[in-house]
């Protein structure tokens, strides 16, 4: 948006702390990126970006402003934007995902975060290729894209998330999990993905579903994954457990593989159309899918 113009940095801001001139730190995150971390920069406001302009006419100061998001992106810098319209000195501050592990007394500089980053980027390269994700063959045809996603599957009832869960839904689900922990136990991710492929092809050609069934299955894999597994930092296997899952079960569904830069960063998740099942849809859209299966 201001191609780094108003941009602040861990360190100035850090160093800033602590005296008068001190600027304030407001966490302007989007509520699904905000409840799902229970982290915050110690001294910030929480303010919902879409009520900055509220906050700022009732606070009685006119201290300059640092904002942050997740990545420094649209989020933050749109804030500090609409601030610097009503007249606030304000920045946003840069790069945070990178940095988090940075603030603010692990003494590493930016420079240093940045250097461990390119060796993390590089690593995270090396095993896309192992596992087959990432390939330097030439490719027969362009993959369809996944859908934009716009929103998140989600169990809307207390109800839903209570109820008994069929036993066809536990069958399907341990065998999807053993599936997966099989497969990759013998490096045989390839062979799973042209499964999955064939699968949905078929699924895609001569079977439709209901937006309930989607929802009462994803309801029964959540309460069984939770006896399994976890699935932080583990999008990979958890959405190939799902995507494999909601085959079994002849759902229609998409699996995604998506990449970020600055940090190098991939991440995986599983859609029915434009909804995400397994994460949010702010934080899928922050990934370029290099890796789509079961858009026909």
């Amino acid at each position: 948006m201001d191609e780094g113009r108003f941009s602040t940095s861990v360190d100035t801001l850090y160093q800033s702390l602590g005296n008068a001139a001190a600027p304030i730190v407001v966490d302007v995150r989007r509520a699904p990126a905000f409840d799902a971390d229970d982290r915050m920069i110690v001294g910030a406001i929480r303010c919902a970006p879409d009520q900055i302009v509220a906050w700022q006419r009732e606070r009685p100061d006119t201290r300059a402003v640092v904002v942050y998001c997740v990545h420094g992106h649209e989020v933050s810098q749109g804030a500090a934007e609409t601030l610097r319209g009503l007249g606030i000195d304000a920045q946003y501050l840069s790069n945070l995902r990178a940095c988090i592990g940075n603030w603010p007394d692990s003494g590493r500089t930016n420079q240093e975060v940045e250097r461990h980053g390119t060796a993390a980027s590089e690593s995270l390269i090396d095993d896309l290729f192992n596992r087959g994700i990432l390939t330097t063959s030439m490719t027969p045809r362009q993959p369809n894209p996944a859908a934009n996603p716009t929103g998140a599957l989600t169990i809307a009832s207390a109800a839903e998330g209570r109820r008994r869960v069929p036993l066809a839904h536990v069958a399907q689900f341990l065998i999807a999990f053993l599936i997966v922990v099989l497969r990759l136990r013998k490096n045989r991710l390839p062979a799973l993905l042209g499964w999955f492929r064939r699968r949905q092809s078929l699924i895609h050609h001569g079977h439709s579903i209901g937006r309930e069934d989607p929802v009462g299955r994803l309801a029964s894999f959540l309460r069984l994954r939770t006896w399994c597994y976890t699935a932080q930092r583990r999008c990979l296997f958890d959405s190939l457990v799902l995507s494999v899952y909601l085959t079994k079960g002849m759902v229609p569904c998409t699996f995604v593989i998506g990449v970020a830069t600055k940090p190098f960063l991939a991440h995986s998740w599983v859609q029915i159309g434009e909804y995400v099942l397994n994460d949010t849809a702010e934080h899928a859209q922050d990934f370029k899918p290099i890796l789509s299966i079961g858009v026909e």
